[in-house]
C-alpha cells in the first residue's frame, strides 16, 4: 500500500509539471503572436504616414505648378498684343538627303502639316526628280495634291494647291500674295516658295524650294512685316533655329523674278 501511494504521488507530480511546462510554452506563443500583430499594425501605420506625406508633397507641387501657370499666363497677357500679330504653323523640320531633293523635302514637310507622312525619297520617285536638275514644280505640286487631296489636278471648285508666276513686284502683286498666304496659314496649309538662291544667300546660285509656315503683321496695320520659312538645305542650317528663316515679303518676291520655274504655290 505504501509503495502504491509513493507511485501515485510521483505520477501526480509528473502531471502537474507537464501542465506547468505546457502553459508556460503556450503563453509565450500567444505573446509572440500578439507582438506580430502589433508590428503589422505599426508597419501599416508607417505606410499610411508615407501616403499622407506624399499627398502633402503632391499638394505642394500642385500649388507651385499653379503659381508657374499663373505667372506664364500673366506673361502671355503682357505680351498678348505682340503675340497676336504672329501666325506660324508648327511643322517639324527636315533636311534634304540629296543636293537636288529640296522639292521632295519641302513637300514632305507640307504633307506632315496634315499628318500625312511620306518620306522625301518616295516623293522624289513620284515626282520624277532627276540629275542634273532636280524637280519641276508642276510635278512637285501635282504629287502634293495627290497625297493631300486625292487628285493631281484640282478643278476650279476643288481644294488644292495652284502655281503662280511672279513677273513683277508691285502693290497689287504683293497684296495678292499676302492675302493668299494669310488664307493658307489660317487653314493650316503651308506655302511652297521657289527663289533664286543668289538673291538671298551670298556666294550661292541656282533655284531652290522652301516652305512658308507663317508671318508676322506690322504693329500699325494688317500688312505683313515679315515671313517665316523653312529651308531644307543642309548648307544653311543654323545651330539654334535649324532651317527656320525670316524675310520681308517684297524681298522674297523680288528673289523670284529671275527663276524659270513657277514661283510659289498656294
Amino acid at each position: 500500500m505504501k509503495r502504491f501511494l509513493i507511485m501515485l504521488s510521483i505520477l501526480i507530480n509528473i502531471i502537474f509539471l507537464s501542465l506547468f511546462v505546457y502553459n508556460k510554452f503556450f503563453d509565450r506563443d500567444i505573446n509572440n503572436s500578439n507582438s506580430y500583430v502589433e508590428n503589422k499594425e505599426t508597419t501599416n501605420n508607417s505606410i499610411d504616414d508615407k501616403k499622407e506625406l506624399n499627398l502633402e508633397d503632391s499638394n505642394s507641387i500642385n500649388e507651385k505648378s499653379n503659381e508657374i501657370s499663373t505667372n506664364n499666363t500673366n506673361s502671355d497677357v503682357s505680351n498678348n498684343k505682340e503675340e497676336n500679330r504672329k501666325f506660324v504653323l508648327n511643322i517639324k523640320q527636315q533636311i534634304q538627303q540629296k543636293w537636288n531633293y529640296c522639292a521632295p523635302t519641302a513637300v514632305s514637310m507640307m504633307l506632315s502639316a496634315k499628318d500625312i507622312n511620306v518620306d522625301q525619297h518616295q516623293l522624289a520617285k513620284d515626282m520624277g526628280t532627276y540629275e542634273p536638275f532636280g524637280t519641276h514644280n508642276k510635278d512637285a505640286i501635282r504629287i502634293l495634291n495627290k497625297y493631300m487631296f486625292g487628285y493631281e489636278f484640282p478643278s476650279s471648285n476643288q481644294s488644292g494647291y495652284r502655281l503662280e508666276y511672279v513677273s513683277e513686284v508691285n502693290e497689287r502683286v504683293l497684296k495678292l500674295f499676302e492675302d493668299r498666304l494669310k488664307e493658307n496659314i489660317k487653314n493650316g496649309y503651308p506655302m511652297y516658295y521657289t527663289f533664286d538662291v543668289s538673291k538671298l544667300y551670298e556666294g550661292k546660285k541656282g533655284e531652290h524650294n522652301v516652305i512658308g509656315i507663317g508671318y508676322k503683321l506690322k504693329k500699325d496695320s494688317d500688312a505683313i512685316d515679315y515671313l517665316y520659312y523653312i529651308d531644307p538645305s543642309p548648307n544653311v542650317q543654323d545651330s539654334v533655329y535649324g532651317g527656320l528663316k525670316i524675310i520681308e515679303p517684297r524681298k522674297l518676291l523680288e528673289a523670284m523674278l529671275t527663276c524659270e520655274e513657277p514661283n510659289y504655290a498656294w
